[in-house]
């Protein structure tokens, strides 16, 4: 396949995202180099992207494979011109647009395995990580970063990820342009980030719910360095997962809070 260029989202159909597209062939981490963007004034849609990383990362600093050549690792800039008290909408319309974009591409059916992944066919595919450096809620700022595998095999994967990850090429058996990805990713993420930016609307709500993976399942996580079991009630674009307790209450868990969610059924 081919690699990847500057001219490669020439004419994409957005307002902002993907239109100022900074290519590297290899880099530490693409949220690295677009916080840096961030930080120095890069405008909203500023798209970095990297055929590898050195350090790629995901959820809580866990290393993301980054070969060359084989997925898509790209950090988008996000600005709101309005105030956001949290971040989760963002991170729930990061999440469905690309699984949105991930759809169209590829024809693959893809969910949410809350709060970071997303899955086809039983296998994690993709990884987002939305970060910032001093949020104010009165200026949101962001860097949503994705790891996408693309054309990976199966003997691509390090050992302890092998059988649980899955690519596009193993999904569908065929090999993927990461361009033509890209272009569909970075036009379904920015109808769904402009709604996150503008408050959330019943749209975002209502189809981030849809794709979840864990609603009605039992489920036990971290909340900071709190366990928790329970049952998954919702999955909420603005109050993040709703889980019952085991005596009945109900409570609501925020993005940025929870880490290592592991469905019991599993």
């Amino acid at each position: 396949m081919n690699g990847l260029s500057p001219g490669m989202l020439d004419g994409v159909a957005t307002r902002a995202c993907g239109r100022r597209l900074h290519v590297h062939d290899e880099v530490e981490s693409t949220n690295d180099v677009a916080l840096d963007l961030l930080q120095s004034g890069a405008p909203h849609g500023t798209t970095v992207v990297a055929e590898r990383q050195l350090a790629g990362r995901g959820q809580r600093g866990r290393a993301w494979h980054s070969p060359a050549g084989a997925g898509l690792y790209v950090s988008i800039v996000l600005r709101g011109t309005r105030s956001l008290d949290t971040p989760t909408l963002v991170v729930a319309a990061v999440g469905l647009g690309l699984a949105e974009g991930l759809e169209r591409a590829s024809g693959v059916q893809v969910g949410i395995k809350w709060p970071n992944d997303l899955w086809s066919g039983g296998r994690k595919l993709a990884g987002i990580l939305v970060e910032s450096r001093g949020f104010r809620p009165e200026r949101p700022a962001f860097v949503a970063g994705m790891g996408v595998n693309v054309n990976q095999r199966e003997d691509d994967f390090p050992d302890d990820v092998r059988g649980v990850a899955t690519s596009l090429a193993l999904c569908t058996g065929r090999r993927h342009d990461r361009a033509t990805v890209l272009r569909a990713v970075v036009e379904a993420l920015e109808p769904r980030v402009d709604q996150a930016l503008r408050g959330g609307t019943s749209d975002l709500a209502d189809s981030y719910r849809q794709r979840s993976l864990l609603r009605g399942r039992d489920v036990e996580l971290l909340e900071g360095d709190r366990p928790l079991r329970g049952t998954v009630v919702d999955l909420s674009a603005r109050e993040g997962l709703l889980l019952r307790l085991p005596g009945g209450e109900v409570i609501h868990v925020r993005v940025e809070h929870a880490r290592d969610v592991r469905p019991l059924d599993s």
